[in-house]
């Protein structure tokens, strides 16, 4: 999760336990909509492995470039399976939070360069966290509820379904915020 059941619970204004377990899975729920809308495991630091054919790399006299498939790149690991200990800005370059560029690569071994790096964020964004909770919220105020269309909690006010307008600029809303951190597959 993004955010904390503390944070969520402060959110929406509630300061008993009795709702802890709901809420949670309300979150969870959440999660799992955004890491599934932006096309990822999660915006979380984590360690990611890929096997990048050679047809991908492209090179001049003085630069290997190719692209990987999470962004952002914080730092190469091992290049087929030995580790790199390339310095970031000397030996190596991000472009665009996905490009690669080196200036020397081992050969590949059978048409694939082996990477492993690690991609996205040691603290999420709070945008992030905010659509997470925005998004249980919409759960926790249909529950028992489910012909409820529309919610205000305190200054905020969402329509969930149905032609209004006021639903149609809450869907913008959530989908803007997240739409920059969607990530798509590069085809190799």
């Amino acid at each position: 999760m993004y955010a904390t059941l503390s944070q969520f619970k402060n959110y929406l204004g509630i300061t008993d336990n009795s709702q802890d377990t709901l809420l949670t899975d309300f979150l969870n729920s959440a999660y799992n909509t955004i890491n599934n809308y932006c096309g990822v495991k999660s915006f979380s630091l984590w360690d990611y492995e890929e096997l990048i054919d050679e047809r991908a790399i492209y090179s001049n006299n003085y630069w290997l470039f190719f692209y990987v498939k999470n962004k952002p790149v914080n730092t190469v690991k091992q290049i087929n399976y030995e580790s790199y200990e390339g310095a970031k800005g000397q030996d190596y370059l991000v472009v665009n939070d996905r490009e690669l560029i080196f200036t020397k690569l081992p050969e590949t071994n059978l048409g694939f360069l082996h990477i492993k790096y690690n991609s996205w964020f040691q603290s999420v964004p709070d945008d992030i966290t905010l659509c997470e909770m925005m998004l249980a919220s919409g759960l926790y105020q249909q529950h028992g509820n489910e012909g409820v269309s529309s919610y205000k909690l305190w200054d905020e006010q969402i329509t969930f379904w149905g032609s209004s307008s006021e639903g149609e600029l809450a869907y913008f809303k959530v989908k803007t915020l997240l739409d920059k951190y969607k990530n798509f597959s590069i085809p190799y």
